[in-house]
């Protein structure tokens, strides 16, 4: 069985790495990129579980509007520091899905994955 495929969306390399070392601890494959027009270019040529965003990612947000407009529905979840009223009003106009605080750590995303995505990897066990 082919392991479930995220995509995340962080300029941060050190964010970026330890992210992806958390979700390859939990069964996922993942791509990353560090841009909105990355995150476009994957999702046409890709089908992701997830959709994983830094809100301070340059044009991150104007990707995932990109996405929703050329039908793409991936379930979207931004990371913010603030999940404030205001940040999840900008967000769930883009298309985005679900909130994450920052400082993100591995038992949240674990949460969060665990709901939106329905698969059989170890992680859930």
């Amino acid at each position: 069985m082919s392991k479930v495929r995220i995509l995340l969306v962080e300029a941060s390399p050190d964010r970026r790495s330890e992210t992806l070392g958390w979700l390859d601890s939990l069964g996922f494959d993942c791509d990353a990129v560090a841009s909105g027009p990355e995150a476009i270019s994957s999702a046409r040529v890709r089908d992701y579980a997830m959709i994983l965003l830094n809100l301070t990612t340059p044009e991150g947000l104007a990707a995932v509007q990109r996405i929703r407009a050329e039908g793409n529905e991936t379930p979207a979840a931004a990371f913010t520091p603030n999940p404030d009223e205001e940040d999840k009003s900008r967000c769930r106009a883009a298309g985005v899905n679900t909130f994450l605080p920052k400082a993100l750590d591995r038992s949240e995303l674990a949460q969060l994955l665990g709901r939106w995505i329905q698969t059989e990897t170890a992680w859930l066990d």
